[in-house]
């Protein structure tokens, strides 16, 4: 210790009582699945593992990935409405 602290203790402080005394925090149990448990997600990992699957048949380096999926996303792609001036149509919109 520096020479200008000093460590005060109150009269008959033992340190290993004080250790002792100590509140203990409250550890949960980790949950296990049991073997044939159907997998009950949350509806935000229900989300994200909905979104990864979507992502991973795009990506043509995953296990997951799926050429046909993209044809039909290519055939089932919005086409823009096309005025008499070749120009594409403007949609209004008003929101209330």
């Amino acid at each position: 210790m520096p020479h200008d602290v000093f460590e005060v203790l109150p009269p008959q402080y033992d340190e290993d009582e004080a250790k002792d005394e100590a509140p203990k925090k409250y550890k949960r149990p980790k949950y296990q699945r049991k073997d044939g448990e159907p997998l009950e997600l949350s509806t935000k990992m229900k989300y994200l593992h909905t979104e990864l699957i979507k992502n991973s048949q795009r990506n043509q380096y995953s296990v997951h990935y799926d050429p046909e999926l993209l044809r039909q996303e290519l055939m089932e792609a919005e086409v823009q409405e096309v005025g008499a001036d070749s120009k594409p149509r403007v949609i209004k919109s008003v929101i209330l």
